[in-house]
């Protein structure tokens, strides 16, 4: 299966398992408008499996 992103849908690499990216850099453009409310968005959606990861 080729991989079409450089994150799985939580947020973590699939080169390594312990690095999460939470920012714009997993967009795959650049957006029209400004992406700041979809970037905060897809941050606290990562950091939330981050924290079910971590807190069990």
């Amino acid at each position: 299966m080729a991989l079409r992103s450089s994150v799985d849908p939580q947020g973590r690499a699939y080169d390594l398992d312990n690095q999460r990216l939470a920012d714009a850099s997993v967009f795959l453009a650049s957006a029209a408008t400004n992406p700041t409310l979809m970037i905060v968005a897809n941050a606290f959606r990562v950091a939330g499996y981050l924290a079910s990861d971590v807190l069990g």
